[in-house]
């Protein structure tokens, strides 16, 4: 994935999703603005601004598709944090109202604006969006 750059998803069904990262920025703990963020404050997180476009078709069942679980991040050290978004706190760093939409329900021909935050690995990485399989076989990575 390149910031900016269209993406387009083949769910397993053959329904295809274009969605963009609008927009990946380094932040701490002192940045997060939700009210139920209690991580460390020197913790380094990045956010991911999603754009997310739906077409003439879509499937009954939309959930887990960019649910925050889904993403990983890997240092260039190796490790990597699977459920990123579920570490440090990182899901509560922003408030509701820059969540933006919930990514559960679609309609079609809509657009999504959705962000949520992970914790970085390292000085240098990648953030890793990779669907279950039932859903797509596609892996999009964003490197940082």
């Amino acid at each position: 994935m390149v910031v900016g750059q269209p993406n387009t998803l083949t769910l397993s069904n053959g329904v295809e999703l274009t969605f963009t990262v609008d927009s990946f920025a380094s932040l701490t703990g002192a940045d997060c603005t939700g009210s139920a963020f209690a991580g460390p404050l020197d913790k380094q997180f990045l956010r991911v601004d999603l754009v997310v476009r739906t077409g003439e078709t879509v499937p009954a069942d939309y959930t887990s598709i960019f649910d925050t679980f889904l993403w990983k991040v890997r240092g260039d050290d190796g490790v990597v944090i699977d459920e990123a978004a579920m570490e440090e706190d990182a899901s509560y760093c922003l408030s509701v109202e820059e969540d933006g939409a919930d990514l559960d329900t679609w309609e079609t021909n809509s657009i999504y604006n959705a962000s949520f935050v992970v914790p970085q690995q390292g000085p240098a990485g990648t953030v890793i969006l990779e669907p279950s399989d039932y859903v797509s076989t596609d892996r999009f990575e964003l490197r940082y």
